[in-house]
């Protein structure tokens, strides 16, 4: 089952009402998954998160918009533990990107296959690893490349 055994994995659901449900819906068929929570804005996610005691928050990037990082921000702060999986659509590299530098766990692009790859990736997550796209690995990696080409500042010691 999920990462503890026999018991299923708590998701809390941060979006608007259509993506709730279809989590609902795609929870309702999973063995090592439980839907326990439901949010549409920052204060109901940090009053879902504490009250049904999950393990993952699912955060809908496209529903959040600019709050997305300050609800990861929120989310990493109040509950270091909790782990944060993102769906955001492929407009939302920065964003995205934004909230993985803020603590986000996981992401994948919201478009059909979603919702194929959406139970093993909160298991994956969940269970102390990451899971994100391919697209965002290859702006992580090209983000890494420009750091380590940038030129270095050289710290200099005055000469005696």
């Amino acid at each position: 089952m999920g990462s503890t055994g026999d018991v299923p994995i708590r998701v809390v659901a941060a979006g608007d009402k259509t993506f709730r449900c279809a989590v609902a819906n795609l929870l309702a068929a999973s063995e090592n998954l439980v839907l326990v929570g439901e949010a549409d804005d920052i204060p109901s996610l940090r009053l879902a998160m504490h009250v049904a005691s999950s393990q993952v928050i699912l955060l809908d990037a496209n529903h959040f918009g600019a709050d997305t990082t300050e609800a990861v921000r929120q989310v990493g702060a109040e509950a270091p533990h909790r782990r944060i999986f993102i769906v955001a659509d492929d407009e939302s590299d920065s964003l995205v990107l934004d909230a993985l530098r803020m603590g986000a766990h996981g992401h994948a692009v919201s478009n059909e296959d979603v919702w194929r790859i959406l139970p093993e990736a909160l298991q994956t997550v969940a269970s102390g690893g990451t899971c994100i796209s391919p697209r965002m690995a290859g702006h992580i990696l090209d983000e890494i490349a420009h750091i380590r080409q940038s030129p270095r500042k050289r710290r200099r010691t005055p000469s005696r």
